[in-house]
């Protein structure tokens, strides 16, 4: 049995490897739908340290913005070239991710975050 999703089709015992594609994954929850095979595709580090990465998994055709070395406070912040945007605050811990918004072409998408607006600094467009 195929299960079509988007222009991919899946035969019976893949169908459950995408939980969502391109546009479906817009603001879900990357973990446990498509971080198995997510990667971080740019970096950048801001003055006061914040390592801020934009991830990207290749089979959900999705993005989402991550921050580590951070403190509660910091922010994480995806965009989307198509007008999307999600924000997440560390509220415990030294790390936070964002949700996600659709990475399929034309569609770009990049990661900002810091400890302050003065301190934020972005990623590429991927």
């Amino acid at each position: 049995m195929a299960t079509v999703l988007g222009s991919l089709t899946f035969t019976t015992g893949q169908a459950n490897a995408v939980s969502c594609y391109g546009w479906t994954c817009d603001g879900r929850d990357p973990q446990g739908l498509c971080s198995g095979d997510a990667r971080t595709v740019l970096s950048t580090t801001t003055p006061l340290g914040v390592r801020v990465e934009l991830r990207y998994s290749p089979t959900c055709r999705a993005a989402w913005a991550r921050v580590t070395n951070a403190w509660p406070g910091d922010f994480a912040d995806v965009d989307s070239n198509g007008g999307t945007s999600y924000t997440a605050t560390v509220a415990s811990g030294h790390d936070v991710y964002t949700l996600m918004v659709d990475d399929v072409n034309p569609l770009k998408a990049r990661a900002c975050g810091g400890a302050s607006l003065s301190d934020m600094r972005c990623t590429g467009w991927f």
